[in-house]
């Protein structure tokens, strides 16, 4: 379960307000850890980045992203993973390419 004293370690003053309000703690926390560290391997500094100057998370099914230049997905990989991509925000379209789709090849 997500515990107070590491959610307010990684998270900004933002963050924390919508974790707080948040019914599904857990999963708000787990989403928001996972966006940023999708963001700091994006960076390639690695954690010499302060996370809580990091402002990411989703509400509904839009991320709030407060680091100029990024684009974020949030992938529900399997029952009890979660999965993000932290890429440049330039204009392309993406497709998920899922296993049913390989297998038409």
């Amino acid at each position: 379960p997500a515990e107070e004293k590491p959610a307010r370690y990684i998270m900004s003053k933002e963050e924390w307000a919508v974790f707080e309000a948040a019914q599904d703690k857990d999963a708000l926390f787990y989403k928001i850890w996972t966006l940023k560290e999708a963001y700091i391997k994006y960076n390639g500094r690695g954690l010499d980045i302060d996370l809580c100057d990091l402002t990411v998370y989703p509400d509904g099914k839009e991320i709030v992203c407060r680091l100029p230049g990024c684009r974020f997905a949030l992938i529900d990989a399997a029952d009890g993973y979660q999965a993000a991509i932290c890429a440049a925000d330039v204009s392309y379209s993406t497709e998920w390419v899922h296993e049913e789709m390989l297998a038409q090849f």
